[in-house]
């Protein structure tokens, strides 16, 4: 498993440039709004990626610290390489879009989610969780998750997870590879405020291999 890419654009913006490496990678795609209780994305299309589906959301609402919005979560699978924009549709407000491409290393790849989970931290506090993960058994599995924070996320990195900042000074993760235990992925923003977290577990299997035989007939019977 390899993390390979991530892209953001924050702002008010609907739009994100993304190249995405390789046809069969795992593409995350997170969104946020700075107001609570602002409505989901009804459609994505592009970024490499023919069918986008959604993960689930979160709406915190207004904290203790500040106001962060709802989070929410897609997932696909590239079918095209190169240059794109991944276009959303149907929110009212698009704060930040926060995008990360994996690749499970096999030539081609089955890939599913396992686990997923979305929480508000509507308190005062340094500390950005996301919700507990519980991988199943399966061969390669990568953990990931956003983080929209009042304040600034801070970098870090606790096996077997990185966090990472956007250009916004937001939170994502990704973790790999995973023992069948619980995971707990914590980080910091400082000062502290509120936070809305989403984060996933998705599997990527090996898809089977197609082989082409080939049978020749001759006027003495098959060979």
């Amino acid at each position: 498993m390899q993390h390979v890419n991530h892209w953001d654009n924050s702002g008010v913006t609907t739009t994100l440039s993304v190249v995405p490496s390789r046809v069969g990678n795992l593409m995350w795609l997170a969104r946020a709004s700075g107001t609570a209780s602002i409505t989901e994305l009804t459609n994505i299309r592009g970024g490499g990626v023919t069918s986008w589906q959604k993960v689930g959301w979160i709406d915190g609402g207004a904290g203790t610290v500040g106001t962060v919005g709802l989070v929410e979560a897609w997932w696909g699978v590239v079918t095209a390489t190169g240059a794109a924009t991944i276009t959303v549709t149907g929110a009212s407000t698009v704060n930040e879009l926060s995008a990360d491409e994996f690749d499970s290393g096999y030539p081609a790849t089955y890939w599913s989610i396992e686990d997923f989970g979305g929480k508000g931290n509507n308190t005062n506090v340094t500390t950005v969780t996301w919700q507990p993960l519980d991988p199943v058994s399966k061969p390669d599995i990568v953990a990931v998750g956003y983080a929209y924070c009042v304040n600034a996320g801070q970098a870090s990195s606790a096996a077997p997870f990185t966090y990472s900042l956007t250009s916004a000074n937001n939170l994502y993760f990704y973790g790999f590879p995973l023992l069948t235990q619980t995971y707990n992925p914590t980080a910091t923003q400082s000062p502290g405020g509120d936070s809305n977290t989403i984060d996933a577990i998705f599997a990527g299997i090996a898809a089977p291999v197609t082989r082409q035989v080939v049978v020749q007939s001759t006027s003495e019977g098959l060979r």
